[in-house]
């Protein structure tokens, strides 16, 4: 939910987020390697032919996916580089500079996995052929392991249904690549993803990162109990919507602004930068209209920016500012 290109001064970091390097790859409908080629990453026959070699973790739990990873390390010669990724805004990604040495550490890491993988399924296929039985899994975790070594291009997709190591390296990942951008440690650890997607003063983005990205309009008109949406909206906010008069100011006319209609307004953050005591969330507003033939309802969409004020530790909604919507 954040993209934008910046230089993520004093830590000598480049945060960048870019279009995918030309066209996705005919076949690329979903998957994991469609997601690191629309992340912007190169795709892994490219990384083979100019003899570059790279490993690549995407995974998570179907139950809590903030706490999902995107890890990269790849090497072109002498040149080792990590990235960390936004799990759900794949293409903001903070690039660092790394060690030989964590890159044979990945390796063998990958190596035992695939290894222990091979074994796995050899076990779980004699189990099911000794029992006659189907196993259905659900709401599980998983994780692919996409790798280019030397010149060979592999896949593995692995699941905890049968094999809970993945819960285990699910939550070893993080401690060998976040500690490598040491301010990402200051967003709690089941927000951290968002760390690729902060800007400008890193000690409040990092302090508010997942609060800062909750605004989503559905959580404002359908709030879970207990949650009054009146209590984080600052008075005198306004929604302002391009073309369309502002609301009247407070929480009373910009709650009605937002979930006027059905399903209300929808904000999909992309960005969030720290400056002046306030969160700027950069993103897209997305608006529903009429229900369709199909049962769907017609949406238009426009970038956006919402300004949230830090009063007393807590996130208020100062102003919410929607241009033109398209379909």
């Amino acid at each position: 939910m954040r993209h934008l290109r910046a230089l993520i001064a004093g830590i000598g970091i480049l945060a960048c987020a870019t279009a995918a390097h030309g066209a996705d790859a005919p076949d690329c409908a979903s998957g994991s390697r469609c997601t690191w080629v629309k992340g912007g990453a190169d795709p892994l026959e490219a990384v083979a032919a100019r003899g570059g070699e790279t490993v690549r973790f995407i995974g998570g739990y179907a139950l809590y996916p903030h706490d999902g990873v995107m890890f990269e390390i790849g090497r072109d010669g002498d040149a080792v580089t990590a990235t960390i990724h936004d799990v759900d805004r794949p293409q903001n990604k903070i690039i660092i500079p790394a060690s030989l040495a964590l890159w044979q550490r990945i390796v063998a890491l990958r190596a035992r996995a695939v290894a222990r993988e091979a074994v796995t399924q050899r076990r779980n296929k004699a189990a099911d052929a000794a029992s006659g039985e189907t196993v259905v899994c659900t709401d599980g975790a998983g994780l692919d392991v996409d790798s280019v070594l030397a010149g060979k291009i592999e896949h593995l997709a692995w699941s905890d249904c049968r094999d809970p190591m993945v819960n285990r390296l699910l939550a070893r990942l993080p401690k060998i690549f976040y500690p490598l951008v040491p301010a990402c440690l200051h967003v709690r650890r089941h927000d951290r993803s968002l760390c690729a997607s902060l800007r400008g003063d890193w000690a409040i983005a990092t302090r508010y990162a997942g609060e800062a990205v909750s605004f989503t309009g559905d959580a404002l008109c359908r709030p879970m109990r207990g949650f009054d949406p009146a209590a984080y909206v600052a008075p005198g906010a306004v929604l302002r919507i391009a073309g369309e008069p502002d609301t009247p100011p407070g929480s009373a006319g910009l709650l009605q602004g937002v979930c006027a209609g059905a399903l209300g307004l929808l904000f999909e953050a992309e960005t969030v930068t720290g400056a002046d005591g306030r969160l700027i969330v950069a993103g897209t507003t997305i608006r529903f209209g009429e229900t369709l033939p199909n049962g769907l309802s017609r949406q238009v969409a426009a970038p956006s920016t919402q300004i949230l004020r830090i009063d007393h530790g807590k996130l208020r909604i100062e102003s919410w500012v929607v241009e033109k919507f398209a379909p």
